[in-house]
């Protein structure tokens, strides 16, 4: 039985739409329609590790040749929007960072749980009060001097660690 033109035509449209229903269905199964990170919160946090010394190389995945910084370690994205929403050190105990904690956290708008705790950071900077998403902020076991002023302007926070630190002066509210 010959086909004529028209009609291979059409059952080729018809097997492409199969397939391409059946690829849609297993991205959805297996949760691989992720998004990646943006670029400028990405840029942000390679800028923040460029301001640290990492003793024991807990930020390997980290670099610049690796553009989805939702899958770096301790990073936690938005599975709608891909902005990062969660940024710890990925380790649960004990790890080395030391430096400045630069301002280019500023960049993640959307940031509400940072986890920064186990490290040798000398000072909180004024800047983490503007990080208006934070409901979650854990810098204990550093060598934080200081609580900033600006840290009571952080409207939605509902954890504040700051123990183990060597905190003299007021608290701020």
């Amino acid at each position: 039985m010959n086909m004529n033109a028209s009609q291979e035509t059409s059952r080729s449209h018809h097997l492409l739409r199969a397939l391409f229903l059946k690829l849609l269905f297993l991205l959805a199964v297996t949760g691989n329609t992720r998004a990646i990170c943006t670029e400028r919160e990405r840029l942000a946090l390679l800028s923040f590790k460029k301001g640290l010394v990492d003793f024991d190389d807990t930020l390997p995945s980290w670099k610049y040749t690796n553009l989805d910084c939702c899958r770096w370690r301790g990073v936690t994205c938005d599975n709608q929007t891909a902005h990062i929403i969660n940024s710890s050190n990925g380790l649960s105990t004990w790890v080395l960072l030391w430096g400045e904690i630069g301002s280019s956290l500023l960049e993640l708008q959307y940031l509400n749980h940072l986890d920064l705790c186990y490290n040798s950071f000398p000072d909180i900077l004024d800047f983490i009060g503007s990080l208006k998403e934070l409901s979650y902020l854990d810098l204990s076991s550093n060598c934080f001097t200081r609580i900033p002023e600006s840290i009571g302007s952080v409207a939605k926070l509902e954890y504040l660690n700051l123990s183990s630190n060597i905190l003299n002066g007021t608290i701020p509210y």
